[in-house]
């Protein structure tokens, strides 16, 4: 089918309809139509060839800066005329003198009574048998000098006002330029060209061409032939005189003297069908046409790409919607959230029950496998024990243990107490990796917890039960640990299989004679005797220093007994801390994760049980609000949806026949599912 002007027209209204609902429902897509914007200088025209565009004078006029903010005006062709503001959207306006007024009532409002600009924009509709549908933007024209009570830049205010609606690609610029000023100095095609160099959505407009001098006319200007030639060329006009406005002559009458002026004057009447209000009307809508044309597909494969990210969500908050009456759904859907919390913890430590698997970030089972194996290992090690210090702590237990007696054997009891020395020393990091998962299972629980968004004294009920049981099982696992070493500090097992004693501790080399004391040692021993400075219980406690406590006491570190103890101590302690990296793993995968996960699966739903459930289900402002705007966003981008496929006057670019097969309906009558499938068979 081709795209003939019947089915052109049909689709501006589609357009207008889809955007309104899209509107209404707060929607991100937005299918605008390209705006016009019309430009020019003060006294320019302007509002003259809008105002014979609707037909019907409706601006204000007077001296200076008249139009002051943004006027947006939506022609809407219809059966009756009328005008509406959307600052007044119930108001329904049939006198455009009342239209003018609150024009002016606005604008005041706006600027605060001043005679300054403003950027707020003023809407209105004007509904009319008499009008195409257009949407065109009045702007301030454009001035060199403020007047009194104006801004010192008001000029600059005003560019700047201009700018930010013309830079835009998909605006159209309607350049007012009046015909007895030269092109030259056009401030409307200046500020055109700034934003559109190529002139390619720039359209003159000439005024006042009944106005030039005797012996001139635009000939070449409307020919495209003048000085400054645009790609989309000038329109010509015939404004209202003063004279007429005065009169009270209406748009009709001047309209049709337009039409006699082109008509009759030499040098236009071969111009007549190209140039005057009707056809700038005509060319300004066509290009709307294309535009749309050109556009909604695309619009259409961005709609449906839209509702497929909004549908699972609307469906979702239509599944847990329930009345007071309805406990039973309550409970179900409390149920439901329950169960998914649990599946989201247990997925987030066991990676084989989630469905989808991270390839960017470890998951809190993959940070707690971590813990096991390289962070308890490398807390629960003894290897590197064998420092200076403990040498010398070695030597000095030997020597304490053997007191006054000559050791002739190596002591087993200092062996006992070097080993459980270290063995205590394990227990803090022990109890600590057991705090490193029950840390990970803790976020754990908040992340699963954190998806409860509707329901916040469900998700903070079920967060705090689940963290108080944590907590129960992270003191649990402690204390069974702490139970563990006890049971390794009991008893000193030297007959286990795995145990390996270096240096020889069997038979004689067991032995450990003490040397006997040398000539030098007598010696010192007899000169101590000779000038009594061995210990005497006269002298005061203060006056004497125990050389048993301070630091320079003589150690040999390296003695026979204490190499033996230590290979005894490096014998026995890889069998100690072999078995207890293996138990606290095993304790806390018991405790902290099976134990607990046990727990919420039977207990979570028994505990919720003694709340409130009226209570517990009370949803929050911010996820009801959410939910509205998400559910009115699937019913407009429905609506706009069904709008767009039951428009079957055209036929619309094959590339939109993919996008339309993957869109499935969501459920609706007998009559919307027969509107899609009769609106499948216009794409074949």
């Amino acid at each position: 089918m081709t795209w003939n002007n019947a089915g052109m027209q049909s689709l501006i209204p589609v357009t207008n309809k889809v955007q309104d609902v899209l509107n209404k429902a707060g929607s991100s897509e937005s299918f605008e139509l390209p705006r016009i914007a019309v430009v020019g200088g003060q006294s320019s025209g302007k509002s003259s060839v809008l105002e014979s565009l609707v037909g019907r004078d409706f601006l204000p006029r007077g001296n200076g800066i008249v139009t002051r903010v943004p006027l947006i005006l939506k022609l809407i062709q219809d059966q009756t005329e009328f005008a509406r503001f959307q600052h007044k959207e119930n108001k329904t306006f049939t006198d455009f003198d009342q239209v003018r007024k609150e024009i002016e009532d606005e604008t005041m409002r706006i600027t605060n009574g001043s005679r300054n600009i403003s950027p707020i924009p003023i809407t209105l509709e004007v509904h009319s048998p008499h009008v195409l549908n257009l949407t065109l933007i009045d702007l301030p024209g454009i001035i060199k000098i403020p007047i009194e009570g104006q801004s010192e830049d008001i000029e600059e205010q005003i560019r700047d006002m201009i700018l930010t609606y013309i830079k835009d690609d998909s605006c159209l610029i309607l350049a007012v330029t009046p015909a007895n000023q030269d092109l030259a100095n056009s401030d409307a095609l200046k500020i055109a060209k700034e934003v559109d160099p190529e002139g390619n959505r720039t359209i003159g407009v000439l005024t006042k061409i009944d106005l030039m001098d005797k012996g001139t006319d635009a000939r070449d200007i409307l020919e495209n032939r003048g000085a400054c030639p645009l790609k989309r060329g000038y329109i010509g006009v015939v404004n209202r005189s003063q004279k007429d406005i005065n009169e009270k002559k209406n748009i009709k009458y001047c309209l049709d003297q337009e039409k006699k002026f082109f008509a009759q004057h030499p040098a236009y009447r071969h111009l007549t069908n190209k140039h005057g209000t009707p056809y700038l009307q005509q060319a300004l809508n066509q290009q709307l046409m294309e535009h749309i044309r050109d556009s909604l597909p695309k619009f259409r494969k961005s709609l449906l790409q839209r509702f497929a990210d909004v549908e699972p969500e609307a469906l979702k908050y239509l599944s847990q919607q329930f009345d007071d009456r309805g406990e039973s759904k309550m409970l179900t859907t409390r149920n439901k959230i329950v169960q998914q919390f649990i599946h989201d913890v247990e997925a987030a430590i066991d990676g084989s029950c989630s469905q989808i698997v991270s390839t960017k970030k470890l998951t809190r089972g993959a940070y707690i496998n971590r813990i096991f194996h390289k962070k308890i290992p490398a807390q629960i090690d003894l290897a590197n024990f064998l420092t200076p210090e403990m040498k010398r702590k070695i030597q000095i237990t030997i020597e304490n243990v053997h007191g006054v007696h000559v050791g002739h054997f190596i002591p087993d009891k200092a062996f006992r107490i070097i080993t459980k020395e270290l063995i205590e020393s394990l227990r803090f990091a022990a109890q600590n990796c057991v705090k490193l998962v029950a840390s990970e299972v803790s976020t754990t629980i908040k992340e699963a917890a954190a998806s409860i968004k509707t329901y916040p004294r469900l998700r903070n009920e079920i967060e705090k039960i689940a963290s108080t049981e944590l907590l129960e099982k992270e003191k649990y696992a402690k204390s069974q640990i702490s139970f563990m070493f006890d049971c390794e500090l009991s008893y000193m097992n030297t007959n286990h299989v795995d145990f390996n004693a270096h240096d020889g501790q069997n038979g004689r080399d067991g032995l450990m004679v003490r040397p006997k004391p040398t000539q030098d040692q007598n010696h010192l021993l007899r000169d101590a005797i000779e000038h009594d400075e061995l210990y005497d219980p006269e002298y005061p406690e203060t006056e004497r220093v125990d050389p048993l406590e301070t630091e320079e006491l003589e150690v040999n570190a390296d003695s026979l007994e204490a190499k033996r103890v230590l290979g005894l101590v490096n014998g026995y302690l890889p069998i100690v801390t072999k078995t207890i990296r293996d138990l606290i793993l095993k304790c806390i995968m018991l405790v902290v994760i099976d134990q607990l996960i046990g727990f919420l699966k039977a207990e979570l739903l028994v505990r919720l049980d003694r709340e409130d459930k009226s209570v517990l289900m009370e949803e929050s402002e911010l996820e009801v609000e959410l939910r509205e705007k998400t559910l009115r966003e699937y019913e407009a981008i429905t609506e706009a949806l069904e709008t767009i496929n039951k428009t079957n006057m055209v036929k619309l670019d094959m590339s939109a026949k993919s996008a339309f097969q993957t869109f499935e309906a969501p459920e609706t009558s007998r009559t919307d599912r027969e509107s899609y499938r009769e609106t499948e068979e216009i794409f074949d």
